[in-house]
């Protein structure tokens, strides 16, 4: 009885460490899974922000007539008549989205930061240098909630260099 007694006892044992490196193996695996699934996302999230990015200057590319208005719309704003105004305005909106969206990315690290490196020096540095944007922001800024207000307001806010 007593040797009956070992053997299920051993037996037992045997099976919970058996069960216990089943377990180890399927936390490693289920481990290797998340990451394979969180490179996906972040590569998706990097292609999605790409093509988010590339949204308004194809517009403006593979539309003549768009691209001279956003240009004299960026340049020179009050030569726009409220027609053109406001569809300068819709596409400023598309544009800055992609800045926003950009931003929170960047803010959860969900892109990789040069990424976001490049493209917030682009937004940023139109921000500061283009009067027809400053004016898009004065108008239409408050569109943008907090915390990306604030920090696209500081370039919209800074002054315009002075030629030369």
């Amino acid at each position: 009885m007593a040797q009956e007694k070992d053997r299920w006892e051993i037996a037992t044992f045997v099976v919970e460490t058996v069960a216990a490196v089943g377990v180890i193996f399927s936390v490693i695996y289920l481990a290797i899974q998340v990451g394979g699934t969180n490179s996906a996302l972040r590569a998706q999230t990097h292609d999605n922000l790409l093509t988010q990015l590339n949204q308004p200057l194809m517009l403006a590319v593979n539309n003549p007539e768009l691209g001279d208005l956003v240009l004299r719309g960026t340049s020179d704003p009050d030569a726009l008549n409220a027609v053109e105004w406001s569809r300068f305005a819709n596409y400023q909106i598309i544009a800055n989205n992609t800045w926003e969206y950009g931003y929170y990315l960047n803010r959860d690290a969900a892109t990789p930061p040069e990424l976001w490196a490049g493209m917030d020096a682009y937004y940023s540095d139109l921000a500061k240098n283009q009067p027809g944007l400053k004016r898009f922001w004065k108008e239409y800024g408050y569109g943008y909630a907090e915390p990306f207000h604030s920090y696209a307001d500081q370039f919209f806010s800074a002054a315009i260099p002075a030629p030369g």
